[in-house]
C-alpha cells in the first residue's frame, strides 16, 4: 500500500502542475486588467503602472509563472490585489470554517445515511422502507440553498432554537451542517440500500445464515462490510464536491469560509485570491481521492495495490 500511495503521489504532482498552468494563464488572458479593476477606472496611469510593478505584473508571463511556483514551494501565495494582505493568511483564516462545515455534515450523513440504508434494506417493502425511500427522494429533490432557507425559517425564525447566521460557536454550525448533511444523507441512504439489497442476495450470505449466525452478525459483519466499497466511493467523491459546494451555504448563513471568500474575490476582480482558492480546492479534492483509494484496502484486504 505504501508503494501504491507513493506512486499515486507522484502522479498527483503533474496533475497539480497542469492545474496551476491552466489557472495561471487562463486568468491572465481573460479580458480586462485586474489592476485597473481593483483600483477603479479613475486611477491614473502612473498609479496603475506603479502597482503592476510592485506586484510584478509588468514582467513576462513565464517569469511571473516561475515566481509564482517558487512562492508556492515556500508557502507564499502572493498578496491580495484589494486588501494587499497575504493570500495564504486569508485562506488559512477561512479554511477552518469550510472544513468544519464539510466534516460535520459528512459525518452526520455517513452515520445516518448508512443506518437508514441498512434498515430500509432489511425491512424491504415495509412501511419503514417506504418512508426511507420517500425521505431519499425528497432529499435528492431539494437544492442545498432551499434546504438551508427552510431549516433557517423553521429552527431560527419560528422556533427560535438556533442562530440563523454567523459563526460564533458550535450552535452556529448546526443549521449549515444539517442543510448539507440531510441532502448527503439521502444520497448515502439510497446507495446503501441498493448495495445491501445486492449483497444480501449473494450465496455467502445464505451460507452465513445456514451456519446459524445471528442476523446482526450477518448484516453488519458480512453484508455491510462488502457493501462499503461502493459507499466509500460515493462518500469520497461527494466529500470533494461538498467542500467545493460550500459556497452557497456560506453565503446563506454568513459564514466567513473559503466559499464566501471566493465569491468576494470574484466580485472584486482579485485574481490572485481567486487563483489561490481554486488551487486549494483542487488540492483538497485530489488528496481526498487518494485517501479514498487507500481506504479500499482497509475495507477489503483482498484488494491488491499495483
Amino acid at each position: 500500500m505504501l508503494t501504491y500511495a507513493a506512486r499515486k503521489v507522484l502522479l498527483i504532482l503533474p496533475t497539480i502542475f497542469l492545474v496551476l498552468v491552466f489557472l495561471f494563464f487562463m486568468l491572465r488572458i481573460l479580458p480586462g486588467d485586474p489592476v485597473t479593476a481593483a483600483l477603479g477606472n479613475e486611477a491614473s496611469a502612473e498609479v496603475i503602472a506603479s502597482l503592476k510593478k510592485e506586484l510584478g505584473l509588468d514582467r513576462p508571463l513565464h517569469v511571473q509563472f516561475l515566481d509564482y511556483l517558487q512562492g508556492l514551494v515556500k508557502g507564499d501565495l502572493g498578496r491580495s490585489l484589494i486588501t494587499r494582505t497575504s493570500v495564504a493568511g486569508e485562506i488559512a483564516a477561512a479554511f477552518p470554517y469550510t472544513m468544519s462545515y464539510t466534516v460535520t455534515s459528512m459525518i452526520f450523513a455517513i452515520f445516518v445515511g448508512i443506518g437508514m440504508g441498512v434498515l430500509t434494506a432489511i425491512k424491504r417493502n415495509t412501511v419503514i422502507d417506504y418512508l426511507g425511500r420517500i425521505f431519499s427522494l425528497l432529499g435528492l429533490s431539494f437544492p442545498v440553498f432551499f434546504m438551508g432557507l427552510l431549516l433557517m425559517f423553521l429552527f431560527a425564525v419560528k422556533l427560535d432554537l438556533l442562530p440563523a447566521i454567523g459563526s460564533g460557536d458550535l450552535k452556529h454550525l448546526i443549521l449549515p451542517a444539517l442543510s448539507g448533511g440531510l441532502i448527503m444523507t439521502a444520497y448515502i441512504t439510497r446507495l446503501t440500500r441498493s448495495s445491501m439489497l445486492e449483497v444480501i442476495r449473494a450465496d455467502y450470505i445464505a451460507t452465513a445464515r445456514a451456519k446459524g449466525l445471528r442476523e446482526s452478525v450477518v448484516v453488519f459483519r458480512h453484508a455491510l462490510k462488502n457493501a462499503l466499497i461502493s459507499i466509500t466511493t460515493i462518500v469520497g467523491m461527494y466529500f470533494g464536491m461538498h467542500f467545493a459546494g460550500s459556497i452557497m451555504i456560506e453565503m446563506i448563513f454568513a459564514r466567513p469560509g473559503m466559499g464566501k471568500l471566493l465569491i468576494t474575490a470574484i466580485k472584486q476582480n482579485d485574481y490572485t485570491m481567486v487563483q489561490s482558492l481554486i488551487v486549494v480546492y483542487c488540492f483538497i479534492i485530489i488528496v481526498v481521492n487518494l485517501l479514498t483509494d487507500l481506504i479500499y484496502g482497509l475495507i477489503d484486504p483482498r484488494i491488491v495495490y499495483k
